[in-house]
């Protein structure tokens, strides 16, 4: 899952980087593209606090609150992209569309720098803990558990899209 994340956000980045936002279809293709990061990774973020955060704490309750406090300000920066995203007024100026523009991409990057180092730590960490305390049995059954979430279809053919392009 993380991989497939990673090559969205990587990908969302150069998209960003590319975009001339003076010009309707680049704006509204990038916008399209955050608003899928947006909802994919607050649903990622829904299922990590239902299944993962409930798996830890009872064994590692200092890794379970490091972990709840980095998903609170990844929610954070991800909040402050999501109004970016409506902010769009076809009748504003070129220089405030490039503002906007400017605006967006940085708060993305602060977002973006966040989620992969939180990614990193948690692949090291948070896998560790989970294999220490869990068997495959008991592993495989909370991924059925997320599997199952409403919403998670979705979520994960946008993901498996994503690890595709990745490889």
């Amino acid at each position: 899952i993380n991989k497939g994340l990673k090559v969205l956000l990587y990908d969302t980045s150069l998209l960003l980087q590319r975009t001339d936002f003076t010009v309707a279809d680049e704006e509204s293709t990038v916008r399209r593209q955050l608003k899928t990061v947006v909802s994919v990774f607050d649903a990622f973020r829904i299922s990590e606090e239902r299944y993962i955060l409930p798996a830890i704490i009872y064994y590692e309750p200092g890794i379970a609150i490091q972990f709840e406090e980095d998903r609170r300000m990844r929610q954070v920066l991800l909040l402050q992209v999501e109004p970016l995203l409506f902010a769009n007024d076809p009748n504003q100026g070129a220089e405030s569309v490039l503002s906007s523009g400017v605006e967006l991409m940085t708060v993305f990057e602060s977002f973006s720098t966040l989620t992969i180092t939180q990614m990193a730590r948690d692949e090291r960490f948070l896998n560790k803990i989970l294999w220490r305390y869990y068997n495959d049995l008991e592993l495989q059954a909370i991924e059925w558990k997320i599997i199952a979430a409403k919403g998670s279809v979705k979520i994960s053919k946008v993901i498996c899209h994503w690890v595709l392009r990745g490889l």
